[in-house]
């Protein structure tokens, strides 16, 4: 039997579990590129607030603005869990 001809080569059951790795992987990245996009939006809303409502939430301007330059792959260890 050939290599192409084998069960393995054409869906047989090595190919499964493969394809339902993959599957969850691209679901896993699928869902770490959304909460990267959320965060920086949330981000970009953060930078854009005034000092009043900075002081509202306990938050001063310097740790605003270090928060909103943090790269887009830099999610917050509470948010990756």
């Amino acid at each position: 039997m050939s290599v192409i001809s084998s069960p393995a080569a054409v869906g047989g059951p090595m190919t499964r579990p493969l394809l339902a790795r993959l599957r969850e992987a691209l679901g896993h990245f699928a869902e770490r590129l959304a909460l990267a996009d959320a965060v920086a939006r949330e981000r970009r809303a953060l930078a854009g607030l005034d000092d009043r409502l900075l002081r509202d939430i306990g938050v001063d301007r310097a740790t605003a603005v270090e928060e909103s330059r943090r790269d887009y792959w830099d999610l917050p260890a509470r948010r990756r869990a």
